[in-house]
C-alpha cells in the first residue's frame, strides 16, 4: 500500500508551489500527492499534472474571503441549534459548509477523499502548502498506525499565544480557554495518521462544529484542533515534540536558536539526522530567502 500527502491550494501558481513539489521530488517519497485546488490557471494545472500530481478542483465562491471571514458568518448562532441536532457527520459538512472559510473547509475535502479512495493507502500526512519543504520522506519517522501531532516551540503555550488564545475564546469561550491554556500549542498544519485514525480524527472534527460559537477567523482549526485533542475527543495520539520528530515547526523558534545544519545544508536533528519537513520556514527571513532560490 502507497503513503499519500494530501494539501490544499487557492490562487497559487506553480512557480509559487516550486518550494513544496521540488523540495519533495528530491526525497525518496513514492506514494501519491493529492492537491485541491482552486483559482489555479490552467497553465499551472498542465505543470503540476505533468509532475504527476492528482488534482481535484474546487469551487469556492468567496474569492475574496478565502482567507477571511465569509459573508454569511453572522448567521452561525442560527444555524448552530440546527446543527446540534444531526448526528450524520455528512449531513453537518453540507450544512456548515457555506459558513467555513477554507482552513476548516480542507478538512472536510480531505475527509471525503479518504471516504472515496483511501482503502489503498497505508499512512496519510495531510499539511500545509506554501510555507512547507521537505528533506526527506515524511513518512520515515512514522509507524504504521496511530494519529501523531506535532507541537510548535517548547515554552509557548495556549494561553500565552494571542492568536491561539483568541480562536479558542470565540470558539468556546473563557472557561474552556481557561482550562487548556497551560498546554503546549499543536499545529494544525501538519497531522500524519493511518487511514483508520485518520478518518476518527476528520469526523470528529465536523462533528465538533456544532460545538464552535463562531467559524468567522481563518486559522480556527487550530482552535478545534487543540481542543479536540486535549478534551480527548480524537482518542489516543502520539504527542511529537518540536525538534525530536519527523516536522520541524520552525515559526516560534528563536532565531538564535534553529538547529544545526549539516555540511549540505539541512537542518538536522541531535543524532544529525535531518527532519523531513520543515514547516513554517518562511517566518525567518534569512532562510525563506536561502529556500526559495533553491528551489525556484
Amino acid at each position: 500500500m502507497k503513503d499519500l500527502i494530501m494539501a490544499i491550494s487557492y490562487g497559487y501558481t506553480y512557480s509559487q508551489l516550486g518550494v513544496f513539489i521540488r523540495s519533495l521530488a528530491r526525497t525518496s517519497f513514492r506514494g501519491d500527492l493529492v492537491l485541491f485546488v482552486g483559482e489555479t490557471d490552467r497553465a499551472s494545472m498542465r505543470l503540476l499534472r505533468k509532475d504527476g500530481i492528482w488534482l481535484i478542483p474546487f469551487w469556492y465562491p468567496y474569492r475574496r474571503c478565502h482567507k477571511l471571514r465569509t459573508p454569511f458568518h453572522r448567521l452561525w448562532p442560527l444555524v448552530r441549534p440546527l446543527l446540534s441536532q444531526l448526528d450524520s457527520v455528512g449531513t453537518i459538512q453540507q450544512i456548515a459548509a457555506p459558513f467555513l472559510n477554507l482552513s476548516i473547509l480542507r478538512f472536510a475535502f480531505y475527509r471525503n477523499f479518504l471516504l472515496r479512495h483511501g482503502g489503498g493507502y497505508k499512512r496519510i500526512f495531510l499539511t500545509d502548502l506554501r510555507d512547507v519543504c521537505f528533506q526527506s520522506d515524511p513518512f520515515l519517522r512514522a509507524d504504521d498506525g496511530g494519529l501523531r501531532v506535532f507541537l510548535e516551540e517548547p515554552g509557548h503555550t495556549l494561553g500565552g499565544c494571542p492568536n491561539n488564545s483568541r480562536w479558542l475564546m470565540e470558539l468556546y469561550g473563557p472557561d474552556v480557554l481557561g482550562d487548556l491554556a497551560a498546554n503546549p500549542i499543536i499545529c494544525s498544519g501538519t497531522i500524519l495518521g493511518d487511514r483508520e485514525r485518520l478518518v476518527a480524527y476528520l469526523n470528529a472534527f465536523l462533528f465538533s462544529l456544532p460545538r464552535a460559537r463562531s467559524v468567522m477567523r481563518m486559522g480556527m482549526d487550530q482552535g478545534i484542533h487543540n481542543y479536540l485533542v486535549y478534551r480527548g475527543l480524537v482518542g489516543p495520539v502520539v504527542f511529537c515534540q518540536n525538534r525530536e520528530s519527523e516536522v520541524l515547526t520552525m515559526g516560534l523558534m528563536n532565531p538564535a536558536d534553529l538547529p544545526q545544519r549539516s555540511g549540505n545544508g539541512l537542518f538536522v536533528d541531535v543524532n544529525g539526522d535531518p527532519y523531513p519537513v520543515l514547516h513554517q520556514f518562511d517566518r525567518h527571513e534569512g532562510i525563506r530567502r536561502e529556500i526559495l532560490s533553491a528551489y525556484n
